[in-house]
């Protein structure tokens, strides 16, 4: 496609063409302002020439899809100016038109995820450089004190643009390092809460088990004295031996009245010496019972003492652990921070000279007759 006063004409396809740039929508001012002075330039003979010169430049080698756009994109230049009667002959008001409709193509392309062969600004840069050469070719020299200026207020953007990406893009992985972080100290603290949850399960078990354990103990050790005390022979007093003595003389005499009086007073004597040898079994077992109950104390005193030391060892760790994932956390942020602030200007610096040599390939690539 060729005009006598504006074409892009694509020469070849290196391997810098072959780099994707993801639409940026909608476009920024200074790419507007850039389109009207292009456009008020009076580059093209009509707004539908300019419509698909500069569209068809922007997308190198269009699939069917971005084809398809632009043709039906100049199908509504058409259609417009059939409807008012107008002739196809740019005017300067209709750069809004010509900023729309290439937002439009814009757009539509955007949405299906389609990417340009290069940036966008750097294609606008390299014309406004075509024209001013021309403007100071012709002896215009405001005019191309204009290009010059919104030139340089495109490339500022573009560095600037990228900057800002470059920035937005280390700021995500500082936020996804900081949520990475959150989220190790978050799965920290409730692993540390589930172990502490089954450590008082565990310890309430112990205590439970013990109890049981003793008042077992205690039962059967209890039962156990009874037993003995049963069993264990009486031994009675020389006295109660005595009156059983005059009983059983007494029988045998056949003094049976005198035997009965007796009798009641060795069952009475008996009865009193028994009740003083239970007194005394009892208070055995009691005695006996109340030294197992203190040794059991002990032992329980002991496993709570146990359970307490473990606890406030797991409490100390707990912290230290907590502090130190913490303070490694924390540094590794600000390493990385430190690192970033570093490479900050440097990658300014970076962009800058990316950019001027993206636009010196796009001049040896394309051939921009204005």
């Amino acid at each position: 496609m060729t005009h006598d006063i504006g074409v892009f004409i694509l020469l070849s396809n290196y391997t810098y063409c072959a780099i994707k740039y993801k639409n940026e929508m909608p476009l920024q001012h200074q790419q507007v302002s850039a389109l009207k002075l292009l456009y008020q330039a009076n580059l093209y003979p009509s707004l539908r020439d300019a419509v698909e010169s500069f569209a068809k430049a922007l997308f190198v080698s269009p699939g069917r899809f971005v084809r398809q756009t632009i043709e039906e994109t100049l199908e509504l230049v058409s259609c417009k100016d059939e409807n008012a009667n107008t002739s196809e002959t740019c005017k300067p008001h209709d750069h809004v038109r010509f900023v729309a409709l290439i937002e439009r193509i814009f757009d539509l392309v955007s949405i299906q995820g389609i990417t340009l062969e290069y940036p966008f600004t750097v294609a606008l840069c390299c014309t406004l450089h075509a024209l001013r050469l021309k403007h100071l070719s012709n002896g215009k020299y405001i005019e191309a004190g204009e290009a010059q200026k919104h030139l340089d207020e495109l490339f500022d953007f573009e560095v600037t643009e990228r900057h800002r990406q470059f920035n937005v893009a280390q700021s995500r992985k500082l936020a996804n390092l900081e949520k990475a972080h959150k989220d190790q100290f978050d799965k920290f603290v409730r692993d540390w809460e589930k172990f502490q949850i089954q450590f008082e399960k565990s310890a309430e078990t112990a205590i439970d088990n013990m109890r049981e354990r003793h008042s077992t103990s205690l039962h059967k050790y209890e039962q156990k004295l009874e037993i003995e005390a049963r069993r264990k022979p009486r031994l009675f007093s020389k006295e109660l031996k005595e009156w059983r003595r005059k009983e059983r003389l007494l029988i045998e005499e056949q003094n049976y009245s005198e035997a009965q009086r007796v009798k009641l007073i060795s069952d009475a004597l008996e009865e009193e010496e028994r009740q003083s040898m239970n007194a005394f079994d009892y208070d055995a077992i009691k005695r006996k019972s109340s030294n197992l109950k203190e040794q059991q104390e002990n032992e329980m005193n002991a496993l709570l003492k146990r359970i307490d030391a473990q606890r406030e060892t797991f409490k100390v760790k707990k912290e230290g652990d907590s502090t130190c994932l913490l303070q490694r956390n924390q540094n590794i942020q600000s390493t990385w921070r430190s690192k970033y602030a570093a490479e900050d200007q440097k990658q300014f610096r970076l962009i800058d000279t990316k950019v001027r040599d993206e636009i010196a390939q796009y001049k040896r690539t394309q051939i921009i007759i204005v």
